[in-house]
């Protein structure tokens, strides 16, 4: 069998080193993607919290709105009878 010259050797390195190069290339931008989707993946997150919070004070006054409300209703009630 034959041995490759050490050009030959040179050659195969240098095109495994391309290749690995173009790899972590590829794994480079794939992590930038994910970064970039996982910071917006927060900045969205954050914002369904300040919503949750907007909307559970908006529950809370709806639900003292009711309490008056159905207070008012029993008084009128009340008076009629």
């Amino acid at each position: 069998m034959l041995q490759p010259s050490s050009n030959d050797r040179l050659d195969i390195l240098a095109d495994q080193v391309g290749r690995l190069t173009e790899g972590l290339t590829e794994i480079k931008v794939l992590v930038e993607r994910v970064a970039h989707t996982v910071e917006r993946v927060a900045h969205t997150t954050e914002q369904q919290a300040a919503v949750a919070e907007r909307n559970a004070a908006i529950a809370e006054r709806q639900a003292a709105s009711v309490e008056r409300l159905t207070q008012i209703v029993e008084n009128l009630i009340q008076g009629k009878a």
